[in-house]
């Protein structure tokens, strides 16, 4: 452990740099809100995980415009008020995923926006199902395999 450093890309995303121990060391990323942490690892290829609190204030008239494309942006505004904040909430974890996945933080989240694959590299995603009162998704690097889901808790009110 003491031979191992941890440095940062161009935008600021951590990794952890080749040495003699770990010549091809593993990729990670990690997110929290609340209680709640999440680490995503692969041996080889680029990862981003995202989570937030269903309870966050969310500005949808200031915020919508700037995630969603336009047809997004018509789908949301057909669903109910309530349902829009969950919908809004979960694009924005998807998108920060995939963000965090490309190293390119919100820098890239107007060529991801648009669907600009020359711009954003391309990124395999899924929603996590996570403990209540929590949403979250994660990305990584294609063509690498699926990583395994693991979900260990130290809270006795969440099942592992």
């Amino acid at each position: 452990p003491l031979t191992l450093e941890i440095q940062a890309g161009p935008r600021g995303k951590p990794y952890l740099a080749p040495s003699a121990a770990v010549p091809s060391p593993p990729q990670f990323n990690g997110s929290h809100a609340g209680d709640l942490v999440l680490l995503a690892l692969h041996p080889s290829q680029a990862v981003g995980v995202d989570t937030e609190k269903p309870d966050r204030r969310l500005d949808r008239q200031r915020l919508a415009p700037r995630l969603l494309s336009s047809q997004q942006l018509a789908e949301l505004d057909h669903l109910p008020p309530a349902q829009q904040r969950a919908v809004l909430l979960g694009q924005w974890c998807r998108l920060e995923a995939q963000l965090k996945c490309s190293g390119q933080g919100l820098a890239g989240l107007e060529a991801l926006r648009q669907g600009l694959a020359s711009r954003t590299p391309r990124a395999n995603l899924v929603d996590l199902a996570l403990p209540a009162g929590y949403c979250g998704a994660l990305a990584w690097a294609q063509p690498a395999s699926p990583p395994q889901p693991l979900m260990r808790s130290n809270s006795a009110s969440t099942a592992a």
